[in-house]
């Protein structure tokens, strides 16, 4: 059975590497071990093909050196809260017994993000459950942490990623289908890769303002934290 310390969800597969990639780069330098999950493969993406978006998910996942990356194909446009989701959230956070579960926030304003925060969030119980029809025994991770993509709320933690920011920026850029210049002439409504990038790093110069540092990534929790599973996660090997 692999097991990973920090299991990171994500709606699409270039969620991961906006709202957290910095934080798992900073985990992985210190000696854990990353996995990602992403819950749908970008079907109705109008830049291109799930087997190209595949494709880029494995090298940002190279680069990022994650230990794993698994796709849950939901559905993209219709990740939905269910019961049955829950479940498929709570036996893959069971298979590789994380410490610590990354996600979207779950008041995030695209639906798909909104809805997979919730999954995550509401999957916790699941986890536990001794009961529950599971090829895998149950498993409580110590953390969840819901990292902020379009919209903002005050966070509950700020982590400093600057050192880790241009390999964030890296990962990011695997996603040549998604953010290369190439798509200005098409008709799709174009994000060029210099101005989203400005809008990454205003972002996380905003949220490393909020710490007196260059570069940050913020993350909410659902609950009041404990300052020991801090100490812990940031722990070096």
């Amino acid at each position: 059975m692999t097991r990973v310390d920090i299991l990171a969800f994500g709606a699409h597969c270039d969620d991961v590497e906006l709202g957290c990639a910095g934080l798992l780069l900073k985990m992985r330098d210190s000696g854990k071990k990353i996995g990602v999950i992403d819950l749908t493969r970008g079907e109705m993406n109008s830049k291109a093909s799930p087997e190209i978006i595949a494709r880029e998910a494995s090298e940002s996942a190279r680069i990022l050196a994650a230990t794993v990356r698994k796709n849950l194909d939901l559905g993209d446009t219709r990740v939905e809260d269910s019961y049955q989701n829950r479940v498929l959230i709570a036996e893959t956070i069971r298979e590789y017994r994380p410490g610590a579960v990354l996600a979207p926030y779950w008041g995030d304003r695209h639906d798909d993000h909104r809805a997979a925060g919730w999954l995550v969030r509401n999957s916790s119980l699941y986890c536990r459950l001794k009961k529950l029809n599971s090829r895998f025994p149950p498993h409580d991770p110590r953390l969840f942490l819901f990292y902020l993509l379009h919209d903002y709320a005050s966070p509950a933690l700020v982590v400093d990623i600057s050192t880790y920011y241009p390999r964030k920026l890296e990962a990011i850029k695997a996603y040549r289908s998604q953010f290369g210049k190439e798509f200005s002439k098409t008709t799709v409504r174009p994000i060029g890769m210099e101005d989203y990038l400005f809008d990454i790093e205003t972002r996380n110069r905003f949220y490393g303002s909020l710490i007196n540092v260059k570069y940050g990534e913020a993350f909410l929790t659902p609950e009041p934290l404990n300052i020991e599973v801090l100490l812990d996660l940031f722990k070096t090997k």
